[in-house]
């Protein structure tokens, strides 16, 4: 089951862990202004996957440019992944948004992923020496992961 995150009814701490595995440099106070702020408007819903009441996984997006979408972050408990949680999250927030397209940018060791989700994925310049950056673009069109 997918459903919009409640800080009264899900587990918080499950939320910022995985919300720190989807994300460069957390911290405690980055974890609570982005579900404090960020999260807390109305087109940046985060979304939880869940497994008898047990968070997964999650997923964050801004469609403040409806039909558009970006991804912000994106994670799934290492031990469930390759199980299709994180494909059910992307799949989820095209129809419950009604997207025609979706964005984000990953790293080297997710591009993979996206690709096998019918993303296209570009390499963009990135701002550390060594690391590569994809940005990742997909379509209503293109075949659902």
């Amino acid at each position: 089951m997918i459903e919009a995150y409640n800080p009264k009814r899900h587990n918080i701490q499950a939320v910022k862990d995985l919300l720190a595995m989807a994300m460069g440099r957390p911290t405690p106070e980055r974890l609570q202004t982005l579900l404090d702020k960020f999260y807390n408007q109305k087109a940046h819903p985060l979304l939880v996957s869940l497994n008898n009441n047990d968070i997964n996984g999650i997923i964050g997006i801004d469609y403040s440019k409806a039909p558009h979408g970006w991804i912000t972050h994106i994670a799934v408990q290492p031990d469930l992944r390759k199980k299709g949680i994180g494909r059910s999250l992307i799949n989820y927030v095209f129809k419950a948004f009604s997207l025609k397209s979706i964005a984000l940018e990953t790293d080297q060791d997710a591009v993979d992923f996206y690709r096998a989700c019918g993303f296209t994925a570009l390499e963009i310049p990135s701002k550390w020496s060594g690391i590569y950056r994809f940005r990742c673009i997909k379509d209503r069109c293109r075949k659902v992961c």
